[in-house]
């Protein structure tokens, strides 16, 4: 193997190893929630509750797809002071909610607004939506919505996208240009997070022709494609837009 191909193969490996390390701490992460980091010590608390929400969660139950639904929701000042509400809105366009009263509200006192739903016409997806209730002085209370649009999923569309390794230009080198297209695969491998791989995702390589097809849906193509731009310039991996040529 000549010299620029051992400093080829030097740089994979240290991408392979640097991903299956990333690997091996998204297994190993543990967070508090859902989606949040840890608090940092000395974070000021929470602002404390000041309204009551019910019910907490406006369960819709399952929806016809394309059929906007409606609820009601009582807010109740929980406070000892009286507290006005400068906005709600949903946390996406989908979501609606009727204006709250402009005057303070009393403690102990309630009002109700209106919160519809557009679920949208896919079937069999389950939706859960914020809504943001706006304080005056600086706070936000939040509740959600849930709905389940009836019918049966429709599975993302499998796909079939095509990447160019290097090929054996001859007898003399096919043993290294076949090193080198196991090590890219691997690579790619290990940049591929697998909890992001859907249930079709599968790479196939054509060692003749250094033809790599990868199936799966838009969001696996994606995830090879940001793998691919990880790799060494010299590295020969390019998408191809031509017809798969075995």
């Amino acid at each position: 193997m000549n010299h620029a191909r051992i400093a080829f193969a030097s740089r994979l490996c240290c991408i392979l190893l640097a991903g299956i390390a990333s690997a091996s701490v998204r297994a190993g992460a543990t967070i508090d929630g859902p989606g949040q980091e840890p608090a940092p010590a000395g974070a000021p608390a929470a602002a404390p509750r000041v309204l009551r929400f019910a019910p907490e969660t406006i369960e819709y139950g399952e929806v016809d797809p394309g059929t906007p639904v409606t609820a009601t929701l009582t807010i109740t000042n929980i406070s000892n002071a009286p507290v006005t509400v400068e906005a709600i809105k949903g946390g996406c366009g989908c979501t609606t909610v009727t204006a709250p009263p402009t005057q303070p509200i009393a403690p102990g006192a309630s009002f109700t607004v209106s919160v519809t739903m557009d679920p949208g016409t896919k079937p069999g997806i389950s939706l859960v939506k914020p809504v943001h209730v706006t304080i005056a002085g600086g706070g936000v209370q939040s509740m959600q919505i849930k709905a389940k649009v009836k019918g049966t999923p429709v599975p993302p569309a499998e796909t079939v996208t095509l990447f160019r390794l290097p090929a054996p230009a001859g007898d003399a080198d096919r043993a290294d240009v076949e090193r080198e297209q196991d090590m890219i695969i691997r690579a790619i491998d290990a940049r591929v997070a697998t909890d992001a791989r859907s249930g079709k995702f599968r790479m196939r390589l054509h060692r003749e022709s250094g033809m790599l097809f990868v199936h799966g849906d838009a969001a696996d193509v994606d995830a090879v494609r940001a793998a691919v731009r990880t790799l060494p310039a010299d590295a020969g991996v390019r998408e191809s837009k031509g017809e798969p040529g075995a």
